[in-house]
Order: C-alpha cells, then structure tokens, then sequence
C-alpha cells in the first residue's frame, strides 16, 4: 500500500501549529488570525495538528467560532461530551424525520419485511436522540 508523504511546505505548517497549539495554558486561546497567519491556505493542517497536541499531551481543545481555538482546563472537559451529545441527538432527529416523511407520503412502496425494519429503524434512532438529551 502506497504511503501519503507529505510535502515539505506542509510539514513546515504543521510543525508551526503544533507548537502554537501545543503551547497554550489552559484557559488560553489561539485567535484565528494568528492561525490564519499559520495556516497559510491549509486549514486542513490545523486539524491534522490539534490531533497529534491531544494525543501527546492529553490535552483537549474547543473551537470558539469567530474567535479561534482554546485549550480546555481540566474542569472543563465535559463541554466535550455534551457536544458530541448535541452533534448525535441533531443527526439522528434528522435521520428521523427524513424516514418518517417517506412514511407520510402515504404511497411509500415497501413489503411487510422493510415495513418492520423501517419502523425499527425509527425507534432506535428515538432512543439515540432521548439518550442524547441533557440531563436536567
């Protein structure tokens, strides 16, 4: 199996942004244009980058939209957690009601077999999504 190498430029960018990245306090933000300064076109990078920091430092990041990449404190990590939550109950809602619509089409051609696996489908995804709620 052929290995992707990557090119000089892109190790260059992604070394650079592994040590921005890397070198946050808790608490602390990276603000987009210095990572756009970084970056130089290759946003791509900035990914590949944050997942070696993590990974190396047990470290974990959020992105702050419109403002730029923060470093986590310890305390804070949940927020992780509860948005991926978020991500997964608003994809399998959708999922949902996309199935659903065929159903209320009312002329939905389907055997009695994909009819049950159809309703199945539903229910799981239901479950999914109340598992997914916040506690409260």
């Amino acid at each position: 199996m052929a290995r992707f190498i990557s090119s000089p430029e892109n190790i260059e960018i992604t070394e650079a942004l592994i040590d921005a990245i890397g070198g946050l306090n808790p608490g602390e933000i990276l603000p987009n244009g210095k990572i756009e300064n970084l970056v130089k076109g290759k946003r791509h990078l900035l990914a590949k980058a944050r997942r070696i920091v993590q990974r190396r430092d047990g470290v974990v990041f959020a992105t702050i939209i419109g403002v730029g990449i923060k470093r986590l404190k310890d305390e804070d990590v949940y927020v992780v957690g509860s948005h991926a939550r978020k991500r997964a109950k608003n994809t399998t809602e959708k999922a949902r009601k996309e199935i659903v619509g065929v159903i209320r089409r009312g002329d939905a051609v389907m055997d009695r077999e994909t009819q049950l696996r159809t309703m199945n489908e539903i229910n799981k995804l239901g479950l999914i999504a109340e598992f997914c709620m916040d506690d409260e």
